[in-house]
């Protein structure tokens, strides 16, 4: 075991303690220390301020804790005797003396018979926390004591010593120091009145704060203290025990130590354990920078220990340290470094300078690695140093670490750092013991923390650039200018292969341990790696080449051992490819690349080949003795160079040919023995393109790929290309080498020289991919300059040799790069032009081979028969198959044949039919052929009708089945009724659909008849339903598709007009409107019968509300007198429950309808005029006035029916009456049943009883009466599937209104008017403002915007707009009111929530007032919300607020006020009188630039718990829309009359 282990006293070494740590016990320790001895000198009458005492917790990583103590009310200090000497000497007292003292002190303490309370607890809470918690271990006192004993005087001519002694829970501790004078006496007995604190800190004790000792109490409650003639003790259970001595001779059982100072303490049970373990883990480093004190001794029953300390110079290091423990000894050369400049500092006063010592462990002078404490004076703690550290830093309270952010400490760190560079540079000199091992105390293998962290990395970063390492030739260098070598690249005797008189400089000294690579590294020293190692290879292979060829063979071998182990890197072993590395048996070296280039092979040596070798060729030798060794040989296998053999010369000798430079250098003779070697040894190539080299007859040298061989073979190159320029045959020399043996050897040439004898076909398109080949151009020359005819023979005499780069290889995958390159050739012959039977010239793929059977059935004359000798020769059908000429009656043919056809006029239709019956016959569904050949070449004729001749046309033009009027599509199931599956299945012919008829309609002009656009409108009427998505009708509102006329002409129109607003017609639905308006204004120019037909039509094509019916104003003027008519009166008010049963529940003013009925009143008057009107932009449009027989007026919720008297009682003016009922109730509303509606309404009215009417109501399945709050849920209902239909038909059509662009000039179309049109867009959306105009969105705004207000503004009223708004009061309490206006808020809430959906941006916290301030006070209103979308502009414009158009283009922010009544509309509510002020600043139109950017509204609840309603009131205090009843408490209600807009 380590003697000189470190103490596990000190703070664990898993982590500092924090920068906080130190700074506050610093800085509250001094503060105290600082006003304590002030107060010490102070008059017994003074009070001490509030005493700051820092407290650790348990945990030495917490932070630490400031206690402020109330203050004590200290006595003075007894003034120091006057016998005391300057020196510190006292004069002898008398016996009587030193008990007096004790006594005195105890008195001043209050403990006589005055004693000051306060004071005492004071002082008692103070001692407490100073002994017990200011230090986070018990056994902190043992160093208080050496630190006191290290300050202690001594005689001169003794050794400062220092005993501990342990028995029977008393530890001894005695110090052979001069003793205890009174002035010692008062400050052991005091707190924070040293005796040290005022002495030069350089000079002088180490203790300085007066606390140190009462660290005892931590582990004692008594402790005895013998010195002189004192004797005395303290005991913590007595008040003020631990500084109001009480005199005691020591515990009977310890014997005074003359000449010493002794201290007794009785160590609590709990912690002796602690104690005695830390007094053995005591070793000697504890001496090592005390400044007085050389000798520890430790007694514990059997244990013990003894500490010494020396000085002494080390050998080669100079000044040391040695420690001994026990009879072990451990010596730490010294460097000492003055600090100077240290700046000011209150506890170090007068000091600038202060020493830094660093002392560094070593045995036998080798480092010994541990991490250190470091010191002042005192060991502190471990930072993760590898040597001691001392210096005079200041220390927290509990002196366990430095103080983090002092600036005297700072400078001192600095000073270790230079300190550390002074040590390497004395370590590192010649003949020193540490020379090569000082690294090892460099702080690399484990980190440094706390404060002396920054000096780690401060200290690579300085030596970096320091000389203070060695090289090779022992001179001192920059660790950045040195390489560390490992032991891999070094020879067995360890010097690097690479090292050579150029590069020992810059290799560092062997000598340097390799343990300590890394340190070498952080220093900045770099590692060779092995591509720094192939370059320094490289380096001398090509600058110091006499260098490598005259190293011994180990050095070569170790080398190529070396090298060879990088094989499998392709980076390096292509470097090292370069290096000349390989001896040639003719003396040269030559890189790996060289060795393995076409025509220059190194080969080892073999002389078994068994062959004449051929003739010129450069191949080379290595030499002999680098094949003996096997880690070169080895290599250079690696490289490419191999043993000489048959078969790798033959593979040599293909690589030769493959340089064109090598041909160069080849003569006849010399290429013919290379060709006699390869045939010779059965060579037979590698890939299909030969590189091998030949002569031509003119004496060229030529690929063998490139020539032809002589040949009288049919078809044979000889006979077919004749330039013997242009087109090279082959050497006569070559052909004929071999006398004997021809065969073989023109076989050999063929198959493996790639000599042809016939036209080439193939030719490599590109040589880096050897699978890929095109056509060559020796065939594209038969193309060309060969009849097709001879071209095709030449095919069918030779298949073999041609057909089968034609036939795709079906091993293989379609998109192979073969089987591709096979494919573009059957492109390329498959478009060879040939000659037909028919005198035409046809692509070969569209050609068929005369056979008979096929001859019998196509047109003659006009078909495609390609032209061969010998058709029915069964090799045709080999040869042409793959160039897809037809051979059977296939679809194809049956293609062609119709083809055929379509060239002749007037082609025979049962020829026709029977070539469409083959085809559908041969054709598979799902066939894109069928479809492809019919839309490609126009194959569907239309026979000839009346003066129209036939013609042919695309599938696409063409229907199934379909109504006679089209005449932009065809339909064919009359022409060809039994090839329905041709054409439906295979073609894809659909019947007529929607999209058809749209077509149709789209292909309407000015000429076309009234009849025929009728009838294409009564067919798309069919095919239109109330499911039909908008999308597929767009076009029946983007084109001008219906016919209008402005004249009383009924035979023709004038125009063609559509859905655009710009096009001002109307659509006279009804027989009177139409005798009315016919010639007054442009109507549509149909029937009214066929309108009637044509809802579905009107509403896609957005055109419906230009009907009459929809626009017109109607009113009736009743001429005259006017009589109540009471039977008929009573009669119809008898009758109305009957009638309104056949109200249908989709009628909006269903419960306005039921009110007026019930108190409808019927007159006669003289006469009943009918007129109407048109609104329009300017003057309203009139048409012919009519006598009229019956008219309804609505007064209220009253029906008024005039009769015409002279026609009262006529039938006609019954089915009037039953006209205007039957439209007032919206029955004609319903699609189905309308006409049965009219029926069952005559029936009510001239029933003779009740019973009868029920009954046959019953019979005719019309539900019963609803009750008047069923009444109301089906409106709700209603309304609710209104907004969604318009939110989804918005959704589909993805389209802005059409109504955005000129909303003024249509407005009236969307508006109710006459005395009897309700519901539609005539309904007010947010209130009961019956006659007031549907205001549609601005710019921008979509329906489903609109439809999407409509729903959230259900049960909301606009006020400010004009009309009556009739409202009731009630009368209600304030308190009830101001509780709900909480609630009222969470309801505006979530109605705006509601309005994020149509643009809306807001959020609960940041808009609404309340819960952006969390319930604290406020100025601002209750919702404050900038309108950017102008959501709620457009809102407040839409419900009737006319003022909210004018702010759309620039919204304001609005300023929400929100307020409940206790119960209804008229009851009324409270205002603060700052909302009063707000309602009064923000005013809508006093902005001098127009633009109003703030507007204050009120909105106010009512009905809250029922169903709540809301009023939204713009500028409701400048509009004096509120009515204040009681200014002195603000109570308000909203007025009762209409305000007019501005």
């Amino acid at each position: 075991m380590d003697l000189f282990r470190r103490s596990r006293r000190r703070v664990s070494t898993a982590g500092p303690a924090t920068a906080s740590q130190s700074t506050a016990g610093s800085s509250t320790t001094n503060q105290s220390t600082a006003h304590q001895s002030t107060t010490n000198q102070s008059t017994a009458n003074e009070s001490p301020a509030n005493v700051s005492v820092p407290v650790s917790a348990s945990n030495s990583n917490e932070p630490s804790v400031i206690r402020t103590l109330p203050p004590p009310v200290l006595p003075p200090v007894l003034p120091t005797p006057t016998s005391s000497n300057d020196d510190g000497g006292q004069k002898e007292e008398d016996e009587e003396g030193p008990r007096l003292l004790i006594e005195h002190i105890r008195d001043n303490y209050g403990l006589s018979d005055t004693p000051r309370e306060l004071a005492k607890k004071s002082l008692e809470a103070a001692l407490i926390i100073i002994s017990k918690e200011l230090n986070t271990e018990s056994s902190h006192f043992l160093l208080e004591l050496i630190q006191n004993a290290d300050d202690n005087e001594y005689e001169p001519n003794k050794v400062p010593q220092l005993d501990f002694e342990y028995n029977n829970g008393y530890l001894r501790v005695d110090c052979n120091e001069k003793g205890f004078f009174p002035k010692h006496v008062l400050a052991i007995s005091q707190v924070g009145n040293s005796t040290k604190a005022k002495v030069k800190k350089s000079d002088g004790p180490i203790g300085e704060k007066g606390i140190g000792f009462k660290s005892v109490f931590k582990v004692a409650d008594e402790v005895y203290i013998t010195s002189r003639n004192f004797s005395f003790k303290f005991d913590a259970k007595k008040d003020l025990g631990m500084v109001a001595p009480i005199w005691s001779d020591p515990p009977s059982n310890f014997a005074r130590r003359p000449g010493f100072t002794s201290f007794y303490i009785l160590l609590r049970p709990e912690c002796r354990a602690e104690v005695l373990r830390e007094l053995k883990v005591l070793d000697a480093t504890i001496l090592a920078f005390l400044k007085k004190l050389r000798h520890i001794s430790i007694s514990i029953d059997t244990f013990r220990r003894t500490l010494r300390r020396e000085n002494e110079d080390l050998p080669s290091l100079g000044p040391g340290l040695v420690l001994h423990q026990d009879m072990e000894k451990r010596d730490y050369a010294t460097v000492r470094r003055r600090v100077g400049n240290l700046p000011s500092e209150e506890k170090r006063p007068g000091i600038s300078e202060s020493d830094v010592v660093l002392a560094f462990p070593i045995k036998d002078g080798v480092p010994v690695i541990a991490d250190q404490q470091v010191f002042a004076h005192l060991p502190l703690r471990q930072y993760g140093f590898q040597f001691l550290v001392q210096g005079d830093f200041l220390t927290v309270a509990n002196r366990e670490d430095v103080a983090a952010s002092n600036n005297w400490n700072l400078k001192l760190r600095q000073g270790v750092l230079e300190a550390l560079v002074d040590a390497v540079h004395l370590f590192s000199q010649n003949n020193t013991a540490l020379m090569f091992t000082w690294i090892r105390f460099l702080p690399w293998k484990s980190p440094v923390y706390g404060f002396f962290q920054p000096t780690a990395s401060e200290i690579f970063r300085t030596l970096k650039e320091r000389p203070v390492l060695r090289n090779y030739l022992e001179e001192l260098k920059k660790p950045s200018e040195l390489i560390f070598v490992p032991p891999e690249f070094c020879s067995h005797e360890g010097v690097p292969i690479t090292q050579t008189t150029s590069t020992a400089h810059r290799y560092l000294s062997p000598q340097y341990d390799r343990s300590d690579k890394q340190a070498l590294l952080r220093l900045g020293v770099q590692e060779m790696t092995i591509e720094s190692f192939i370059e320094e290879v490289r380096r001398i292979s090509t600058v110091e080449e006499h260098t490598m060829r005259s190293a011994p063979p180990h050095w070569h071998s170790k080398l190529a051992s070396i090298l060879l182990e990088q094989k499998r890197s392709t980076k390096n072993w292509n470097l090292i490819k370069q290096l000349k590395l390989i001896l040639l048996r003719d003396g040269r070296w030559v890189s790996g690349s060289e060795a393995v280039r076409p025509g220059y092979e190194v080969w080892f040596p073999n002389d078994d080949i068994g062959y004449e070798l051929p003739t010129g060729l450069p191949w080379h030798l290595v030499a002999d003795e680098a094949v003996r060794d096997r880690h070169r040989k080895d290599l250079f296998n690696a490289l490419g160079v191999h043993q000489m053999d048959i078969l790798r010369l033959a593979n040599a000798l293909e690589s030769a040919h493959a340089d064109v430079g090598f041909a160069a250098t080849l003569n006849l003779q010399d290429l013919l023995s290379q060709l006699i070697f390869m045939f010779r040894a059965k060579w037979r190539g590698k890939t299909n393109q030969s590189t091998l080299w030949v002569f031509d007859e003119h004496g060229d040298r030529r690929r063998g790929r490139d020539v032809y061989m002589d040949s009288t073979k049919p078809s044979a190159a000889t006979l077919l290309l004749r330039d013997r320029q242009r087109f090279r045959f082959m050497h006569p020399t070559i052909a004929n080498a071999f006398g004997h043996d021809a065969e073989a050897w023109h076989h050999w040439l063929l198959s493996s020289v790639k000599v042809a004898i016939h036209p080439r076909l193939e030719n490599m398109a590109n040589p880096r991919i050897p699978k890929q080949f095109e056509m060559h151009s020796d065939f594209q020359y038969l193309l060309t300059g060969v009849p097709a005819k001879e071209l095709l023979q030449l095919l069918r005499d030779n298949p073999a040799d041609y057909m089968k780069s034609f036939h795709l290889d079906e091993r293989m995958l379609k998109n192979s790069e073969p089987n591709l390159s096979r494919t573009k050739l059957v492109q390329r012959l498959a478009s060879l032009p040939v000659q037909c039977l028919d005198g035409n010239i046809h692509q070969l793929s569209q050609t068929f081979l005369p056979l008979k059977d096929l001859k019998e059935v196509a047109p003659d004359g006009c078909f495609p028969f390609v032209d061969v000798k010998d058709p029915d020769h069964p090799q045709w059908h080999y040869v042409l198959y793959p160039f897809g000429v037809g051979q059977t009656d296939s679809f194809n043919f049956y293609i062609a044949c119709m083809k055929g056809w379509k060239a002749q006029d007037d082609p025979p239709l049962a020829t026709l039919f029977r070539l469409l019956e083959h085809i559908q016959a041969r054709s598979r569904e799902a066939d894109e052929r069928v479809k492809e050949a019919f839309e490609k070449y126009e194959l569907v004729y239309i026979p000839p009708v009346a003066s129209r001749k036939g013609f042919w046309v695309k599938p696409s033009r063409c229907i199934w089945e379909g109504p006679e009027v089209l005449r932009s599509v065809y339909a064919l199931s009359r022409l060809y009724p039994d090839s329905k599956r041709l054409f439906t299945s295979l073609l894809g012919l659909e019947n007529a659909n929607l999209q058809h008829l749209i077509m149709e309609t789209k292909q309407f002009v000015s000429g076309d008849s009234i009849e025929y656009i009728a009838e294409v409108f009564k067919e798309l009427e069919k095919f239109l339903t109330d499911k039909t998505p908008l999308s597929e009708v767009s076009d029946l509102s983007k084109y001008d598709i219906f016919p209008i006329r402005t004249s009383t002409n009924q035979s023709g129109f004038e125009c063609l007009r559509g859905a655009n607003q710009s096009h001002i017609w109307w659509i006279a639905d009804t027989t009177h409107l139409l005798r009315s308006f016919e010639g007054c204004i442009p109507l549509l120019a149909l029937s009214v019968e066929d309108i009637g037909g044509l809802k579905r039509l009107f509403k896609f094509a957005k055109v419906d509300l230009r009907k009459l019916s929809h626009a017109v104003e109607g009113n009736a003027r009743i001429l005259g007198f006017m009589i109540p008519w009471e039977a008929q009166t009573a009669l119809l008010r008898r009758r109305a429950n009957s009638i309104l049963r056949l109200v249908p529940d989709t009628e909006p003013n269903r419960k306005r309808i039921f009110e007026q009925m019930r108190a409808a009143s019927v007159y006669k008057a003289e006469r009943v005029i009918q007129e109407w009107q048109v609104p329009t932009d300017g003057s309203p449009i009139k048409g012919r006035e009519e006598e009229g027989r019956v008219a309804l007026k609505f007064d209220g919720d009253s029906l008024h029916v005039y009769f015409a008297s002279e026609s009262a009682e006529t039938k006609a003016a019954q089915w009037q009456l039953i006209d205007r009922l039957y439209a007032y109730c919206g029955m004609g509303k319903i699609q189905e049943g309308s006409q049965q509606h009219k029926f069952l309404l005559m029936q009510i009215l001239h029933a003779d009883t009740q019973e009868e009417i029920d009954d046959l109501l019953d019979r005719a399945a019309v539900p019963p009466l609803a009750s008047d709050d069923a009444v109301d849920e089906a409106a709700e209902r209603l309304r609710r599937e209104q907004a969604r239909q318009n939110r989804k038909s918005s959704s589909q059509s993805g389209e802005d209104s059409p109504w955005n662009a000129r909303r003024s000039s249509f407005q009236n179309l969307f508006a109710a008017g006459g005395t009897y049109i309700f519901g539609g867009f005539g309904e007010n959306l947010f209130g009961n403002n019956a006659g007031s105009q549907s205001r549609h969105p601005p710019g921008g705004y979509s329906p489903g915007i609109h439809s999407g207000f409509r729903r959230v503004m259900e049960g909301t009223t606009i006020f400010g707009r004009s009309g009556p708004n009739g409202h009731g009061r009630a009368s209600g309490e304030k308190a009830r009111a101001a509780m709900c206006s909480l609630r009222a808020e969470e309801l505006f809430d979530r109605f705006l929530i509601s309005l994020r959906d149509q643009g809306l941006e807001y959020t609960s916290s940041q808009h609404w007032s309340r819960q952006r301030t969390r319930g604290s006070a406020t100025t601002a209103a209750a919702f404050v919300l900038p309108d950017k979308n102008g959501v709620l502009t457009y809102l407040l414009s839409l419900g009737g607020y006319s003022r909210a158009e004018k702010w759309l283009a620039n919204p304001p922010t609005y300023h929400i006020e929100v307020k409940s009544t206790s119960s209804g509309i008229g009851d009324p509510f409270w205002l603060t009188s700052k909302e009063f002020e707000r309602g009064r600043s923000f005013v809508s139109f006093n902005a001098s630039d127009g633009i109003v950017k703030d507007v204050s509204v009120l909105v106010v609840y009512y009905d809250t718990e029922s169903k709540p309603k809301k009023v939204i009131i713009p500028n409701f205090i400048v509009d004096r829309q509120v009515k204040l009843e009681s200014p002195e408490d603000l109570k308000g209600n909203l007025v009762d009359r209409a305000l007019p807009s501005a």
